[in-house]
């Protein structure tokens, strides 16, 4: 009889269970019909012994953490790291949701997508045996004939061995600038003819660049660089960045945050003087935005310039292996790696580069509409240029030589 009970009993709770998805399925928007959820999945045993203050209290375990627990970061079992799941899954989007970090996760198991809610799901990756290269860069170029040497030239210096290049209309002398390295075998060079009318039109050629790339080398390289051609990664601690990447053999994708630097009060740069050298004025404020360096079989797609889509299992990291997913790191920090944006590099070329771009932002600007967006861009670029930030001049003396100029003074 007592078999039997205990039979019924089960049967009763599966039904209400089962109708209890059903509904909380239909309206998984509502947080009251997901707490019936997270009551029954959350671990009471693991609560009270992970956070014994709570013991001395009267309160309910899952009350406190659905009142007060999730927003101390504390966890509502064991394999739910509230953190992690918060730099991996939880952004503005779902915030705005109202719901909780485990209704969150609750309402993602209710359309079957499986997310990853512990460090211990992230996959490890495993170096290639016989990598054509350790380190490539791709990177898509117009109208920077006058940069590209000394930034080929620098990441040669981290031990970049093969660029992959994008020209983009170009109407300058880069082939003249490029041709040696062609011919030596460290760029490939592509033409890209599109002309993007939109910022967003700009990215989404930006996007097929990387994909196409990404796809080619996949077995080909180890790493790849993703970035800019005013864009300087280096390590602050290593002598290169192919030293310093090989303590990231286990990750598949590495996001360092970048720091922008404006003109610097810089007219024109110096002759035989380097553009990391003269430009040293930097934005103060700490920015959270990244740029990646990825290992290209992890890829999955790319849907926006500064980050890649990883293939399920594997997670972007920061240089202390925090996991995280987007464009923006949870935590900006430099102890390993930093990355030198030169958003406007000297004032010549942002008065004739960037002030000629505002109407990428938006089409059909009046007149009115695009003298403030020129006025936005200059405020910008004085307040890109407040802090020396001078890191990067170790690098200098070798860089120099590599670009036969004298050494400074």
């Amino acid at each position: 009889m007592k078999h039997l009970l205990k039979r019924r009993s089960w049967s009763l709770g599966l039904i209400v269970l089962g109708v209890g998805l059903f509904y909380a399925f239909k309206c998984e928007d509502k947080p009251i019909v997901l707490n019936v959820l997270a009551r029954f999945y959350f671990d009471k045993d693991y609560y009270l012994k992970t956070y014994p203050d709570i013991v001395a209290t009267s309160v309910d375990p899952f009350e406190h953490y659905m009142t007060t627990g999730w927003r101390e970061r504390r966890n509502p079992r064991a394999d739910f790291d509230e953190t992690f799941y918060r730099n991996f899954n939880f952004k503005g989007k779902e915030r705005r949701l109202g719901l909780t970090p485990f209704q969150h996760h609750l309402r993602a198991l209710l359309h079957l997508k499986t997310e990853p809610t512990h460090i211990a799901d992230i996959k490890k990756t495993v170096p290639l045996e016989n990598p054509k290269y350790f380190l490539t860069l791709v990177a898509i170029f117009r109208d920077e004939a006058p940069y590209l040497k000394e930034w080929i030239e620098f990441y040669r210096l981290q031990g970049v061995e093969h660029l992959y290049l994008y020209n983009h209309l170009s109407k300058d002398s880069y082939k003249e600038v490029l041709a040696p390295y062609v011919k030596e075998g460290i760029v490939e060079l592509h033409e890209v003819t599109h002309e993007p009318q939109t910022l967003k039109e700009w990215h989404n050629l930006q996007i097929s660049v990387y994909d196409e790339t990404a796809k080619r080398v996949a077995q080909d390289a180890e790493w790849l660089i993703v970035v800019d051609t005013d864009e300087f990664l280096y390590p602050t601690q290593a002598h290169s960045l192919k030293e310093a990447l090989s303590n990231y053999h286990d990750v598949a994708c590495l996001s360092v945050p970048w720091q922008i630097f404006g003109s610097s009060n810089v007219q024109r740069l110096e002759r035989n003087h380097l553009l990391i050298e003269d430009l040293i004025m930097a934005n103060p404020q700490e920015d959270t935005f990244v740029k990646s360096v990825v290992k290209p079989r992890c890829i999955s797609t790319f849907t926006d310039p500064h980050f890649p889509v990883l293939k399920q299992g594997y997670a972007q990291a920061t240089e202390d292996k925090t996991y995280f997913h987007g464009a923006h790191a949870p935590k900006v920090t430099h102890g390993s790696f930093k990355l030198n944006h030169y958003w406007a590099r000297d004032w010549t070329f942002f008065e004739e580069r960037k002030l000629s771009r505002v109407h990428m932002v938006k089409k059909d600007l009046s007149f009115e509409e695009r003298e403030k967006a020129v006025h936005s861009k200059i405020n910008e670029n004085v307040s890109n240029s407040l802090k020396p930030e001078t890191d990067i001049l170790r690098f200098v003396p070798a860089l120099k030589k590599r670009m036969g100029f004298a050494p400074s003074a």
